[in-house]
């Protein structure tokens, strides 16, 4: 683990500075920042590279389990971009992988974080690299945390059966070549965030070398190091992951969030209140939250919901019986009835609505004070017309 003074010009800073872990209260993270090998014209059609990481730690009570996998092509790719497979004279194979997120932001608990770390070199075939690439993609896509199925205890063959769950009989595992591997049960060192540095040299090696990491580079004063295979992970360090600008936290919640706004924008902003409830539950047991942020983002939201509370009452004051399928109906009644001749009935079909409208915006105290009024004011406009504005109100319902 690198410690602070020895990250210079790096592209976040803030994340890997060197603040301690508080357990419940904050949040740790896991990046993948990049991968090098020494041999990179091993890979071809006979063997192929695989990075696989496994991070467990306890949330809540429960054991979690988060495997990663990097396939060969995406490894391949980049070390051909970057001139590492020639055959005459190759360049540094290293492999820039920073914006991978191997573990997202996740509280930090009373146990801490056991993290292993490989990079093989797999034999096989194109199907094998296929599947490989399959398995990765589905890893990063999936992003799980899920249930802890086994631990890790031999590096090469149980960490792969836990990343793939018997994926590993495909491709013969007991053959895998490991250029980099290890594990640690403290991952979340008391040093605080920064970097981790897995490679394949002597114990106590880098430690004594005048190593450091540089703009994202693992460098030995100045140039980056080439002589050996690691790979380089961030522990980041993050003392909210709530928007700092609104307070809330979209990327958890925005699903629930999005059913408020629909339950607001709908016939009867009214039934906003059941999908608001279901937001507010699902913060206050999420998992995914330290306590200062669970209620900062219930206050957020909570204000959020009262504003846009407001902005439907001034839209629909704005629109009044704008999009109103009641008052779209009412109104084709009136003027067919218009058309037709009906004075009465088209007049008295326009208070009908009136009064609808004035109800809806609770400008009337009661049912009994609406039904009161109706009774005049129809009785004021006249006698007649009244099984049509009954056909009509039947067909509106």
């Amino acid at each position: 683990m690198l410690p602070p003074e020895r990250v210079k010009d790096d592209p976040n800073p803030k994340l890997i500075d060197g603040q301690k872990f508080q357990t419940g209260g904050s949040y740790f993270g896991v990046r993948l920042t990049g991968l090098h090998v020494v041999d990179a014209r091993q890979f071809g059609s006979q063997r192929f590279p695989l990075f696989v990481s496994l991070a467990e730690f306890r949330q809540r009570g429960q054991d979690r389990s988060v495997p990663f996998t990097v396939g060969p092509r995406e490894i391949i790719g980049k070390l051909r971009s970057a001139g590492a497979m020639k055959d005459d004279k190759p360049d540094p194979g290293w492999i820039e992988l920073r914006d991978l997120s191997v573990v997202p932001p996740t509280p930090v608990g009373v146990g801490n974080l056991s993290l292993f770390v490989g990079l093989y070199s797999v034999p096989g075939n194109d199907v094998v690299g296929t599947l490989l690439d399959v398995v990765g993609n589905l890893s990063k896509t999936a992003g799980a945390i899920a249930p802890a199925t086994a631990a890790v205890v031999s590096p090469a063959l149980d960490v792969a059966k836990a990343v793939y769950a018997g994926f590993g009989s495909l491709i013969g595992l007991q053959s895998l070549q490991a250029l980099a591997q290890a594990q640690s049960g403290r991952a979340l060192s008391g040093t605080g965030s920064g970097y981790l540095v897995v490679a394949n040299v002597a114990p106590n090696t880098l430690s004594k070398e005048n190593v450091m990491m540089r703009g994202g580079k693992l460098c030995r004063g100045e140039s980056m190091i080439t002589d050996m295979d690691y790979c380089v992970l961030a522990i980041e360090h993050y003392s909210t992951i709530l928007e700092e600008a609104t307070g809330i936290a979209p990327d958890l919640f925005d699903a629930d969030w999005a059913e408020v706004l629909k339950a607001l924008s709908g016939e009867n902003p009214g039934s906003a209140k059941e999908p608001m409830r279901k937001l507010m539950a699902s913060i206050r047991g999420t998992p995914a939250l330290i306590d200062t942020d669970r209620t900062a983002a219930m206050t957020a939201y909570l204000q959020r919901y009262t504003e846009e509370q407001e902005l439907v009452k001034q839209v629909d004051d704005a629109t009044r019986g704008a999009r109103d399928m009641l008052a779209g109906a009412l109104g084709s009644a009136r003027d067919q009835q218009l058309a037709s001749g009906n004075q009465i009935a088209a007049e008295k079909l326009s208070t009908v609505f009136e009064l609808v409208d004035a109800a809806r915006r609770k400008e009337k105290p009661s049912p009994a004070a609406v039904a009161a009024e109706a009774r005049a004011a129809l009785h004021k406009v006249g006698v007649g017309g009244d099984d049509a504005v009954a056909d009509a109100l039947l067909r509106a319902v």
